[in-house]
């Protein structure tokens, strides 16, 4: 994951791609579009708990569900 000069965040412009990587391949791996399964508004979904993972075993710092609705807009609309 490309990070800023230095110690730091991965810088956002990074993130969105890296995050649109992980739909893109989430899709070509199951055949299903990404998606974001909210219960009791608590979101969740097999995408979500890939792209949560993927985070933790990076130690990438930021909001999952945020990335994972921004991505998920980018790939419908890029149908």
């Amino acid at each position: 994951m490309p990070k800023n000069e230095g110690m730091g965040q991965p810088e956002k412009s990074s993130l969105k791609r890296f995050s649109d990587e992980v739909a893109f391949f989430y899709h070509l791996v199951t055949g299903r579009a990404p998606t974001v399964i909210t219960n009791d508004t608590i979101a969740g979904g097999p995408f979500m708990e890939l792209l949560n993972e993927i985070f933790g075993i990076l130690e990438i710092k930021g909001s999952v569900e945020s990335q994972a609705r921004a991505a998920i807009l980018r790939f419908n609309s890029e149908k």
